[in-house]
């Protein structure tokens, strides 16, 4: 039988819900956020009612708050305490018997500086998870008794031409060295990286292979893999080798799709 999970959560929203911004989470934490929004909620109900002090305050026992977010007096102080200090809410002690009461600050500018750090705080942390997600899948590859045979696996696609075939491009050698282009900076990393990991300089290519990698360099560089997130897993990717047999970079660029998310590209020969 389906089961309609869009009631289960129709279901959920429609009772005892409290609306929490995520990013707002990652700027003053995650108890502060959800007192936060629930006086901010309180607040709309009193307002709409007409409730709220003369000054804009309404009450809240530590009880009303608790049933309402879980969250027992001593988690409810700190948060308090912490809201009050970023300026989000104002809060008092007023009457007889004494209640707490409080006020929400109308200050956009505020809590949309607040939302911009929690979500750079989010991007910059799904980069770390990203980072080691690729590092644990780079472990698993193994890679330290590596025969001949497996050097240099790279995807070609082969297409009968005799004019390409027999050109004398085909047997050209360069060295990557003579790149100095900015959008091929990641070859740039992967030498430095090859050679402070073997002592050697990496070796030369031929032109097809060098038009295959520098199509795979756009194509990291379309899919805004960051120089410095690239550095880390090559560098993770070399340290893991006993010797240079799959340090070459057609051999990296053939499994980046496992590491990097990126498809390597194809070329015709």
């Amino acid at each position: 039988m389906k089961r309609n999970l869009n009631s289960l959560y129709d279901l959920l929203r429609a009772d005892g819900s409290i609306v929490i911004n995520k990013n707002l989470i990652f700027a003053i934490g995650n108890n502060e956020s959800i007192i936060y929004c629930e006086l901010l909620s309180k607040y709309s109900y009193f307002n709409i009612r007409e409730e709220l002090t003369e000054d804009g305050f309404f009450f809240n026992t530590v009880d009303d708050l608790y049933l309402s977010t879980g969250l027992n007096e001593k988690p409810q102080r700190s948060s308090i305490k912490k809201l009050k200090e970023i300026e989000l809410i104002d809060y008092k002690v007023m009457g007889m018997p004494p209640k707490r009461y409080f006020k929400i600050t109308d200050d956009a500018d505020t809590i949309l500086e607040l939302l911009e750090k929690g979500k750079k705080c989010r991007e910059e942390l799904e980069q770390k998870l990203l980072l080691a997600t690729r590092k644990s899948k780079l472990r698993l590859l193994g890679g330290n008794k590596t025969s001949a045979k497996e050097e240099m696996i790279v995807p070609i696609r082969s297409v009968n031409n005799t004019k390409l075939n027999n050109t004398k491009l085909n047997n050209t050698k360069e060295r990557y060295i003579e790149l100095s282009f900015e959008d091929y900076s990641y070859i740039q990393i992967f030498k430095e990286a090859f050679t402070n990991r073997f002592d050697k300089l990496h070796k030369s290519v031929t032109v097809n292979n060098l038009m295959l990698v520098k199509q795979w360099c756009k194509d990291l560089a379309n899919e805004e893999i960051g120089y410095d997130v690239f550095k880390e897993i090559v560098e993770e990717y070399l340290d893991e080798l006993e010797t240079d047999t799959k340090g070459n970079i057609l051999y990296f660029m053939s499994i980046s799709m496992r590491m990097l998310g990126v498809e390597p590209p194809t070329i015709a020969i």
